[in-house]
């Protein structure tokens, strides 16, 4: 899983690199206000090289896989195992349980929704991990394309770890 230490040695200089909280990227970082012209480009190089996309945002940069390395880091997870029903929160289970009905390459889901979930499920932010998934579901069916099968890999470490 993407950690902000791996971000920060690349950018080996001191600034602050946490979650986004946000959701609108995995990463936020104040390394453009506290890096000089000169080493604030050579540290966005060495991020760009190594995988990773830059939004600058009021001072701020917003630092994101690439998709890539979201879709590497799906495929690093376990494929989901559904634990007993009676252990579980119902509705959990049963999102995880549909979604793994419907088996598809992830190059085949919508990347936004993956990109969103996994940042979702970083922030340890169940239940808007699962009206994502569930409203993608949704309209995935509705619009015969391939409903975030890979969303299940997340809600099954959810079921596993609470």
């Amino acid at each position: 899983m993407p950690h902000p230490q791996q971000a920060a040695d690349i950018i080996a200089a001191p600034c602050l690199i946490q979650r986004d909280r946000a959701g609108r990227a995995l990463f936020i970082s104040d390394y453009p206000r506290r890096l000089k012209q000169e080493d604030k480009t050579s540290a966005e190089t060495r991020l760009l090289d190594a995988g990773y996309v830059l939004t600058q945002l009021d001072g701020l940069a917003l630092v994101d896989f690439d998709p890539a390395h979201y879709q590497a880091c799906y495929e690093a997870l376990p494929l989901p195992q559904l634990p007993p029903f009676g252990d579980s929160d119902p509705a959990l289970w049963g999102l995880c349980r549909i979604l793994m009905q419907h088996e598809t390459a992830y190059a085949r889901q919508d990347a936004a929704v993956l990109r969103q979930a996994l940042r979702l499920h970083l922030l340890d932010r169940q239940r808007p991990l699962c009206a994502l998934l569930s409203a993608a579901l949704a309209d995935a069916l509705r619009e015969q394309r391939s409903p975030p099968y890979d969303g299940a890999r997340l809600l099954a470490i959810r079921l596993t770890t609470t």
